[in-house]
């Protein structure tokens, strides 16, 4: 039987928290492997948006982006019937472009469209993944489904509350008319949830 493949890293998740990691420890000749449940490009709806810290973190400036970008700079926020005007820099991106570049810069080895199931540890200390992957590092960067918090931290019984977002194709003239700010320029709308828990006595 042929010996399982060994590393210094193996990342879950090539998100950007993911494929940033990859970036630096690539960077630092550490032999890294990422693994992601899904291949590359894929579709991602959510934070379309990068801000000025985040180019210095990543490394990179947006004239050196090859893809699509859409500055900004103010940001709109309602909260409790209030609106507030705030000065933001930043550029909207398209998820499945940002990903998929930030992945390909980090010449980290990648297998996507694995599933991680199950991990562990050997007699040495060293993380062993599915059976098929080994490193002394293991990095969970998969989300709030990572795979790695699941097999490596309890579950923690307490319920949270955060927030939901729901991805919808609007209406144009809808959209126009409760446009807090100009076209191009964020909202976030923040509503307060009031949830009710009945608690069985049995």
């Amino acid at each position: 039987m042929d010996a399982i493949p060994t590393y210094d890293a193996v990342i879950v998740g090539g998100g950007p928290a993911g494929s940033t990691c990859a970036y630096y420890l690539v960077k630092s000749g550490a032999k890294t492997l990422l693994l992601d449940k899904v291949p590359f490009p894929r579709v991602k709806l959510c934070a379309g948006w990068v801000t000025e810290p985040i180019w210095q973190i990543l490394e990179l400036s947006p004239k050196e982006y090859p893809h699509g970008l859409w500055k900004f700079n103010r940001t709109h926020i309602h909260f409790r019937g209030r609106d507030f005007n705030l000065k933001a820099k930043g550029y909207f991106i398209r998820r499945y472009e940002f990903d998929n570049f930030l992945l390909k810069r980090s010449k980290v080895e990648t297998i996507g469209g694995h599933h991680v199931r199950h991990v562990s540890r050997d007699n040495e200390g060293y993380w062993v993944i599915d059976q098929q992957f080994r490193a002394k590092y293991l990095i969970g960067a998969g989300g709030s489904h990572c795979p790695v918090a699941r097999a490596v931290f309890p579950q923690n019984k307490k319920l949270f509350c955060g927030t939901q977002e729901k991805e919808f194709e609007g209406n144009l003239e809808e959209i126009a008319a409760f446009r807090a700010g100009e076209d191009g320029e964020p909202q976030i709308l923040l509503e307060r949830l009031v949830v009710n828990i009945r608690l069985n006595p049995d």
